[in-house]
């Protein structure tokens, strides 16, 4: 956290998926299988337009 705070680290940076709550078990399933770490967001509301890209 102090790394993000003190600007080192771009959250934005290091999310590698977005999805919304409906497939979060695919994300679940992503997140256990894989190789290196990724950073999944889920938003139980559905993805916000400005976010609906994957990263």
């Amino acid at each position: 956290m102090r790394q993000l705070e003190a600007g080192r680290i771009v959250a934005e940076q290091a999310i590698s998926h977005r999805s919304d709550i409906w497939d979060s078990a695919e994300a679940f399933r992503m997140l256990v299988e894989a190789e290196e770490s990724l950073k999944i967001v889920i938003y139980p509301g559905g993805i916000p337009a400005e976010d609906s890209k994957e990263a």
